[in-house]
């Protein structure tokens, strides 16, 4: 089994992780992105439960036709405090935080919210 993890096109809010639509550009890329794997053998397109998963994954299937499957355990890594802010205001309030996670010395979790292993446990068991 082989499985193509496609992040969601480009969404058309500037903020941190709100659960928005796609931009024009995003809804463009997950044309693109369905007609390059049109043809390939693929057997279900799964996303998550936000609208902007969503949206992509139903684009890049009127390609396919294939099995569609939603989960809400796919969404990305929650944020936490930081979802619906600005990158100005996450700079200036987590900045300590940023600086920390940039050295890449460990799974950090987001203040309020998960790390990389808190997503794998949610997200692998749906996945297996």
């Amino acid at each position: 089994m082989r499985i193509l993890l496609i992040r969601h096109g480009r969404q058309n809010s500037p903020l941190c992780n709100v659960d928005v639509p796609l931009a024009e550009e995003g809804r463009r890329q997950a044309e693109l992105l369905g007609e390059r794997l049109a043809g390939k053998q693929i057997d279900a397109v799964w996303s998550s439960n936000l609208i902007r998963a969503v949206e992509t994954a139903d684009i890049i299937n009127e390609k396919l036709n294939v099995e569609r499957v939603i989960r809400e355990e796919l969404k990305e890594i929650s944020f936490g405090d930081m979802e619906g802010l600005s990158d100005e205001v996450i700079a200036d309030r987590y900045e300590d935080f940023l600086r920390a996670r940039s050295k890449m010395e460990k799974d950090l979790t987001y203040p309020g919210g998960e790390n990389a292993y808190d997503v794998l446990a949610r997200t692998l068991p749906v996945m297996r």
